[in-house]
């Protein structure tokens, strides 16, 4: 019985694979031909961050979008740690939200 060692890289197809000396495979993955959800993310953390130091509301809404979208990179990345700390970050910007947007009384 042969033992199969895999690099298991998310969302990535087999199409070749290696065998080393101990009869151990190690799955060699190419690289997609799609967008990266990481790129997204920075894009839109910059635009966030841009939006925001304009002390526009819709900041908030694209920071919003860009945890959701980290939650789901956490998902499909197993690093399940970025989904507690990105929800959140999401109550914190529809607070901020509610509270920027609520009519001031002077």
């Amino acid at each position: 019985m042969r033992v199969v060692c895999r690099v298991r890289i998310a969302g990535l197809c087999d199409r070749s694979q290696r065998v080393f000396p101990s009869g151990c495979k190690l799955r060699q993955r190419p690289v997609p031909d799609v967008f990266h959800l990481d790129y997204l993310s920075c894009a839109l953390t910059v635009l966030s961050t841009v939006l925001v130091a304009r002390k526009m509301w819709a900041g908030l809404v694209v920071a919003g979008i860009n945890s959701i979208l980290i939650c789901l990179i956490g998902l499909k990345t197993s690093q399940f740690g970025l989904i507690p700390a990105n929800l959140f970050c999401i109550v914190v910007y529809l607070t901020s939200l509610r509270s920027w947007l609520r009519p001031q009384t002077r």
